[in-house]
């Protein structure tokens, strides 16, 4: 699996799997995770929205877990402190149906993880 080899020997960056409808890439992104967390890092699994389940019993959505309102605008509500922090010590994180966001909601996840 050349594409696994690249995703776990690359130390930084953005990296964006794309495949066809139900092409496998929730399977291979829970073996990724699994793998890993074998190797003792941190990996904040997040999704756009329905497929947080079928991800894993642990994901929660991108607005959840960087504390992004959205009522016709993005805004960036209050973060407790406990969570910037948390967001501190993940190796890797992984949204699931990136595809689904808008620049708009990239750059307010780039400024809420400047911020941790």
């Amino acid at each position: 699996m050349k594409i696994f080899d690249i995703l776990i020997n690359e130390t930084k960056g953005i990296h964006v799997l794309k495949g066809i409808f139900e092409g496998g890439k929730t399977f291979f992104v829970k073996c990724l995770t699994h793998y890993l967390q074998t190797q003792g890092k941190n990996v904040l699994l997040t999704t756009t929205g329905t497929t947080t389940l079928r991800l894993s019993q642990y994901a929660c959505t991108i607005y959840t877990q960087f504390r992004i309102h959205v009522h016709g605008y993005l805004s960036l509500l209050p973060q407790p402190s406990n969570i910037l922090q948390s967001l501190k010590y993940e190796n890797v994180i992984i949204i699931d149906e990136i595809s689904m966001m808008s620049n708009t909601m990239l750059c307010a996840i780039e400024q809420r993880l400047k911020q941790a």
